[in-house]
């Protein structure tokens, strides 16, 4: 039986190491891989290199502990290992690492090779890459995107920024949206790239990921490595809903009129949401790049601590001397927070019904946005999701009565947060202390910001 055991494992290593090119037992492969959110499927199975396909150079590609080692070959082209599948309008996610900084590489999306009437380029890689590069000492380029043999950088030379959001010789994780002629992207939960190109859209509408590693010509040999691959792909109604929020308001069918003055009105969240990567700065940022013929100019009015009966003592102050068209109010989580320092519900009520009513008169358009979360678990569990929600509920029935859009940032965290939260934690996604916006935080309430403040102006009079 012993004889017969050693001969059955020796068997199965065998067949393992043929098939993957390094021995991992199975069990313990499962255990390597993370769960994979909702809506996403994982395009490398973190065993074998099933379903990929090696495209040009000579670079060779292996698989140990779960993920893909590139590694660079003496006088090669640039290589890259191509997905089998081809994907149009997607969310794609993964880890990537740069063993070496010396190499530059790159992850390919929608891309293509070049067809055989053209003997120079025939079979030549080609489409949008997203670039992997260290940070070293000054920064670097890594997450902007690089039409790979199709006309070089994509991202316009002014935004190209260097910065060191990817951290040298650790695993990074990156994001990628692509919707249309729309490409984001994201380091470490960092935004770095958000660029429009209808011309590649055109040429490029779906294709291969590609896994590259850059030719070094006779230096190296270099390594890169990839993990934890999953992509979600978006159909036409998804991307449309994808699309809806930023899109909705600064693209081509936006609803402002030329001048129009956006108050941002609100707490420590609104005055963090002014800077770089808030999510306000991220929705003017946006109207400037994409309608800037439009000349809308932003009021940042977030103070740090603030409740209700704060933002009506500073109402004519901060908001309304400076004659906005569009006000956008996000309060109440102070109120619910600082417990006996906090705001009765009947005063809540009160000051949001006056804030409506004051705003209204003085004929601006108002999206009321009800508190969010203090606490991202997701099984009710955080001390304040009760009394949070009698807030919300506060909240939506002043816009109902009042006949004022309401954004419902709960019900939109708590969605969310289900779908990216399966380990139940209190903080970290959304929030990096429960309640402050994180990097994907800031972006995830700039689109539903946008969306409201889109569908208020589609209904003023």
């Amino acid at each position: 039986m012993k004889i017969r055991l050693t001969l059955c494992l020796t068997v199965l290593m065998a067949a393992a190491f043929e098939l993957t090119g390094t021995f991992q037992l199975a069990g313990a492969m499962a255990d390597e891989q993370p769960k994979v959110e909702d809506g996403f499927s994982s395009i490398f199975d973190g065993a074998s290199l099933a379903g990929w396909t090696q495209k040009n150079g000579t670079a060779t590609y292996r698989v140990e502990e779960g993920a893909i080692i590139g590694k660079t070959a003496k006088g090669s082209p640039n290589s890259f290992l191509c997905s089998d599948k081809q994907y149009g309008d997607f969310e794609l996610r993964f880890d990537v690492k740069l063993y070496d900084n010396p190499l530059n590489s790159g992850v390919q999306i929608r891309s293509q090779t070049a067809p055989s009437n053209d003997p120079n380029t025939v079979g030549r890689v080609n489409g949008p890459q997203v670039e992997i590069e260290a940070s070293g000492a000054n920064g670097a380029e890594s997450g902007y995107v690089y039409g790979e043999a199709c006309g070089g950088w994509m991202t316009p030379d002014a935004s190209r920024k260097p910065h060191k959001h990817f951290k040298d010789g650790e695993w990074n994780s990156y994001r990628v949206v692509a919707k249309g002629a729309r490409i984001q992207t994201w380091i470490n939960d960092q935004p770095v790239g958000d660029l429009t190109d209808e011309g590649k859209l055109k040429s490029h509408p779906k294709g291969f990921i590609g896994l590259q590693v850059h030719g070094v010509g006779n230096a190296g040999p270099f390594q890169v490595s990839w993990r934890n691959i999953r992509i979600k792909e978006l159909s036409e109604d998804a991307a449309a809903t994808e699309a809806s929020g930023i899109d909705a308001l600064a693209g081509k069918e936006s609803p402002l009129k030329k001048g129009e003055v956006i108050a941002f009105f609100g707490d420590s969240i609104t005055q963090a949401g002014a800077g770089n990567g808030g999510y306000c700065k991220l929705i003017a940022d946006a109207i400037a790049r994409q309608r800037p013929e439009l000349e809308v100019r932003p009021i940042y009015a977030g103070i740090s601590g603030h409740k209700v009966p704060d933002l009506q003592g500073r109402l004519d102050r901060d908001v309304i001397s400076k004659q906005p068209t569009v006000v956008f109010i996000y309060i109440g989580i102070n109120d619910v927070w600082h417990g006996a320092n906090g705001t009765p519900k009947d005063r809540f009520d009160a000051g949001l019904r006056d804030l409506v009513k004051k705003i209204s008169d003085a004929g601006a358009t108002i999206v009321l946005a009800t508190p969010s979360v203090i606490g991202e678990k997701t099984d009710g569990s955080n001390p304040h999701d009760a009394l949070l929600e009698e807030y919300a509920e506060i909240s939506r029935k002043v816009a109902q009565d009042t006949g004022t859009t309401l954004c419902d940032l709960r019900v939109a965290f708590i969605e969310r947060l289900k779908e990216i939260n399966p380990d139940n934690k209190e903080r970290g996604l959304l929030t990096g202390d429960g309640v402050h916006l994180s990097a994907a935080g800031n972006q995830f309430v700039a689109e539903q910001t946008a969306q409201s403040i889109a569908a208020a102006l589609k209904a003023r009079k």
